[in-house]
């Protein structure tokens, strides 16, 4: 193996007291991620078993790590998977502020708003879902699906096809398409 000295200088840096902190704090970080990762994980697991200390599970985990993005989308799927919209669209919201280019929780709240009837909220998510990742096949169908909520098929049938073209053997949305296509003719 052949190292530098380019790659040995950040190592002995290390004993800077700088240096040496900022690799604690990442070391630090890295935990947090990996022990929010697990609760999430569990709490999922008793969520799928129908137990009802999953929201415990859920409720500490956002108290111990509040600023952890991925924390915040879990109760927000969490709150979906049990029928609690207005707590998912609360979760979902929160991660937004702390990462408003997350594509993904902008396509939930779309589909929220959409599944509550709040067609320009929907259409402002699914908008900026496929700005983020325009290789979102979910973000092109969800952007879709607010379309033909809309009436307007010809662009619903223009966001499916965008989204079969990312993920061709998708049935869901080839049925989508055909539907829409159906109804824009």
């Amino acid at each position: 193996m052949v190292v530098d000295e380019a790659d040995l200088s950040q190592f002995a840096s290390f004993d800077q007291p700088q240096n040496l902190a900022r690799a604690q704090e990442v070391q630090r970080r890295n935990i947090d991620d990996l022990n929010a990762y697990v609760a999430v994980k569990e709490g999922f697991a008793l969520l799928q078993s129908g137990s009802a200390e999953a929201s415990e599970i859920f409720g500490r985990t956002v108290q111990q790590f509040p600023e952890r993005v991925k924390t915040w989308v879990a109760v927000g799927l969490a709150a979906q998977m049990t029928g609690q919209p207005n707590e998912a669209k609360q979760s979902y919201e929160y991660a937004l502020r702390l990462d408003p280019e997350r594509d993904d929780v902008h396509s939930n709240l779309a589909s929220l708003f959409l599944s509550s009837g709040e067609l320009s909220r929907a259409k402002q998510h699914a908008r900026r879902a496929v700005e983020i990742n325009p290789k979102s096949v979910i973000a092109r169908s969800n952007l879709g699906l607010v379309w033909a909520a809309e009436g307007n098929h010809v662009a619903a049938c223009e966001q499916f096809r965008k989204a079969l073209d990312l993920n061709p053997n998708n049935e869901q949305i080839v049925s989508l398409l055909k539907k829409s296509q159906s109804i824009a003719d």
